[in-house]
């Protein structure tokens, strides 16, 4: 059983990796999640705030393809990380 954060970030992948799993029951083999992030605008302080956001993302983004992994859908599921800025 893979342990999300504690955080909002690992509450919504949480979520997405239990609706993912439940796809068969929901009769859904095709999904789309979005999660927001914001903060990455940095033109101050630029590295340390990027260490801060990523410090944030590290853990729930490895819990949600660690779960994937057991649950043998990494393979077969597209996850994209991107930013706007």
């Amino acid at each position: 059983v893979t342990v999300f954060p504690s955080t909002t970030l690992g509450s919504a992948m949480r979520t997405i990796a239990r609706v993912i799993g439940a796809r068969r029951t929901l009769g859904q083999t095709r999904q789309v999640f979005f999660v927001g992030f914001g903060g990455w605008d940095t033109h101050y302080e630029n590295f340390s705030a990027v260490e801060r956001l990523c410090g944030t993302l590290d853990r729930p983004w490895a819990a949600l393809l660690a779960d994937l992994q057991q649950r043998g859908l990494l393979d077969s599921t597209l996850v994209v990380w991107m930013g706007e800025f």
